[in-house]
């Protein structure tokens, strides 16, 4: 199962990304081009670079 998490650079976001890894879920993200990544740059999920209020952003991340 594939899995979208907005905010996924907060502090809700980060633990909730961790957690679903380890689920084995297929985890991506929408970021901001100057999100920090420090905390879940070692997760393997896909980054979909964007913005929450661009609906062509939202679109995209949600593709497939």
């Amino acid at each position: 199962m594939k899995v979208l998490v907005i905010g996924g650079t907060g502090f809700l976001g980060i633990n909730l990304c961790h957690v679903l890894s380890k689920e084995g879920l297929k985890v991506r993200v929408l970021i901001r081009k100057t999100s920090n990544l420090k905390y879940i740059r070692e997760l393997p999920i896909e980054y979909i670079i964007g913005n929450v209020l661009d609906k062509d952003s939202i679109i995209k991340a949600s593709e497939g």
